[in-house]
């Protein structure tokens, strides 16, 4: 499941900021949801990822410290 945000580094150089999760990889430890719930949610047994809920900074913090490498990060330069 991807979920993407735009971010920039400049007004004329965008990047979309790609948040991947793989579920089959993941081994549930709780650090995305602990560290970052407004972002990573539980509903209905799923996760769920608002990118809205948080910086990027703090997004990229959180993904980094994903002891499975369930959640990636991919940036696309769409400038």
């Amino acid at each position: 499941m991807d979920h993407s945000i735009q971010t920039s580094n400049s007004w004329r150089n965008k990047v979309i900021m790609k948040i991947a999760y793989d579920a089959k990889v993941c081994i549930h430890a709780g650090n995305c949801v602990n560290n970052l719930p407004a972002v990573f949610k539980i509903v209905n047994e799923q996760l769920v990822i608002d990118p809205k809920g948080a910086s990027e900074a703090e997004i990229r913090q959180t993904v980094a410290s994903c002891p499975s490498g369930a959640l990636q990060i991919a940036d696309t330069d769409m400038s």
